[in-house]
């Protein structure tokens, strides 16, 4: 696995990716929408990876699979925790046994509103006892940030 870190050089959001005993540093500013695109996933991907490396209550871990929209034929990454994965199919199980209504994600997520905040409250406090998640996380942002900045 490639390790990501975050430089920030006359405040330009930089990533230097090293690979072997080579760095290649990037300028996230420079990067253009897809380039910014395959970098979120990659590190999306060690961001979640360490995230659920040191969680200690696998309800909350993270797991990320690809999905088409309803309506789309496009597939896109889609990462979710596994209590609310788990939600879903006991909702849809339930409701092929004629025991419970079939329930969209939006009234999932309103009944699994604490499951939330505590999975919010984990990502928070991995933040700041870990450097390393922390560091990915900070990436992660500024890609965002430039796609976001792409997207306008």
């Amino acid at each position: 696995m490639k390790y990501l870190s975050a430089l920030l050089i006359a405040f330009v959001p930089v990533l230097a990716l090293a690979q072997d005993t080579d760095e290649e540093v990037i300028v996230i500013a420079e990067l253009n929408r897809s380039e910014v695109q395959g970098f979120i996933k990659e590190v999306q991907a060690q961001f979640y990876e360490i995230y659920n490396a040191n969680n200690d209550d696998d309800r909350y871990d993270v797991e990320c699979y690809e999905a088409t929209p309803t309506g789309s034929h496009i597939r896109q990454e889609v990462c979710e925790p596994k209590f609310f994965i788990d939600a879903r199919s006991a909702n849809a199980n339930a409701h092929r046994t004629g025991s419970d209504n079939l329930v969209n994600d939006a009234a999932l997520r309103a009944d699994h509103a604490r499951d939330f905040e505590e999975l919010q409250r984990r990502m928070e406090e991995m933040t700041t006892s870990n450097a390393q998640f922390r560091e990915i996380a900070s990436i992660l942002t500024q890609l965002r940030a430039r796609l976001a900045q792409l997207t306008r």
